[in-house]
């Protein structure tokens, strides 16, 4: 039988084209995923509200029953110096994860704070597991021990809320792991470390192989665990019918914003919104038509403003938006639009035939040009939107104030 060199070249190539689209395929996913993990939400930072744990927080209760031991044994064997490296690595990894809660706290960013975290913990991991692999001592079984470290770590990031935190400490657990490895065979290699040579079978392929997969797995469970907890987490501060954020996570969040807006020493600009005559609209078309304007004007909120704004229900059928360090000519721009938008859309309803009108009047107040707290600010924007309300409806009163 005949082969033709021109089709298995086809062949080859097209075989070839396909692996490199489902490359692009891969790395478009992964791209996708990280946007939507590093999407702002300012609910995220706001820890009352619900903000990601950190693993610095789970250092202490982890590590401290475990120092105890060391400690004894050094009593009963000064000389142990396996016992005193374990100690100094327990007490170093403390008192960073005290440094390091504090440094989370009042960091810009604390997702890169994060980050650092898991960095440091996996050297230090690492650090640990070259020394009892290459340093002569009678507990040749240590190695295992510390290599379950990775594991620990990889799990308590599992626990933040954030699926980017396990990315990270897997990704750094697995980089430490091979460059173990790597110190451990230059270290057989050159012959120095009789304890390399005698652990060189147990760092076979076959064996390495098998640790980076537990590791890659331990990843993968604890950061589908961290998604699972950043959405319950989300729901909880989010209201059920319209999926805008509810009444407490905006007290929270509002807060928050009061705290860096003042040290930023920009203005925090909010928005009180109603829909006009709602009770009417309940009355005359029920209140499951009700429900779909809610939704609607949900809807209007969330497509006109920025992820980086605060965009809540405020109860029944007002909402609060709140505008961080936004130009004044912006936010009237835009309430301009959403308020004009509104009155020129008709939104359908279920079980209804008509189209229905729906207005909104709007009231804005601005910290600290209007007042200078949270609280009062709320209350100045409410009452102009009953002036607004006074006024005839469908308008935003306040304006002059930006």
């Amino acid at each position: 039988m005949s082969h033709d060199p021109h089709t298995n070249g086809l062949e080859l190539a097209t075989g070839e084209v396909a692996i490199e689209s489902g490359f692009d395929s891969l790395l478009r996913s992964l791209r996708h995923w990280w946007k939507q993990q590093t999407a702002a939400r300012i609910e995220d930072e706001v820890v009352d509200a619900g903000g990601a744990r950190s693993i610095s927080r789970f250092v202490v209760p982890v590590v401290a029953p475990i120092l105890p031991l060391p400690a004894i044994l050094l009593v009963r064997e000064p000389q142990n110096h396996v016992a005193a490296i374990t100690l100094v690595a327990g007490v170093i990894a403390i008192l960073y994860s005290i440094g390091g809660s504090a440094l989370e706290r009042s960091a810009t960013n604390p997702f890169w704070v994060a980050v650092a975290n898991a960095a440091v913990y996996t050297s230090i991991i690492s650090l640990l597991l070259i020394t009892f692999s290459v340093y002569e001592h009678p507990r040749e079984h240590l190695h295992w021990v510390i290599f379950f470290l990775y594991s620990i770590l990889i799990a308590s990031n599992g626990m933040s809320d954030d699926p980017r935190h396990p990315v990270m400490a897997g990704s750094f657990a697995i980089g430490g792991y091979i460059l173990v490895v790597l110190v451990l065979r230059a270290a057989v290699a050159d012959g120095w470390s009789p304890m390399a040579t005698r652990l060189a079978p147990q760092f076979e392929w076959v064996s390495n192989t098998a640790k980076i997969i537990l590791l890659f797995g331990t990843t993968i469970v604890a950061t589908a665990s961290a998604q699972r907890g950043r959405e319950l987490r989300r729901s909880s501060l989010r209201d059920g019918l319209t999926g805008l954020l509810n009444r407490h996570a905006l007290d929270q969040c509002l807060i928050y914003l009061e705290r860096t807006t003042q040290r930023s020493r920009e203005v925090l600009t909010v928005a009180m919104i109603d829909i006009d005559h709602f009770k009417r609209l309940n009355d005359d078309h029920g209140h499951a038509a009700g429900d779909d304007v809610l939704r609607g004007v949900a809807a209007w909120l969330q497509r006109h403003f920025r992820a980086t704004d605060l965009v809540a229900r405020y109860g029944g059928e007002e909402f609060v938006v709140a505008f961080p360090g936004a130009a004044n000519e912006e936010i009237a721009c835009r309430l301009e639009a959403l308020r004009s938008g509104i009155a020129s859309n008709r939104f359908r309803c279920r079980g209804d035939a008509d189209e229905l009108e729906v207005t909104i009047s709007v009231g804005v107040a601005q910290l600290p040009t209007d007042t200078a707290s949270v609280d009062e600010i709320l209350e100045l924007a409410d009452a102009r939107l009953y002036e607004a309300k006074r006024s005839g409806r469908n308008r935003v009163v306040g304006r002059g104030a930006l």
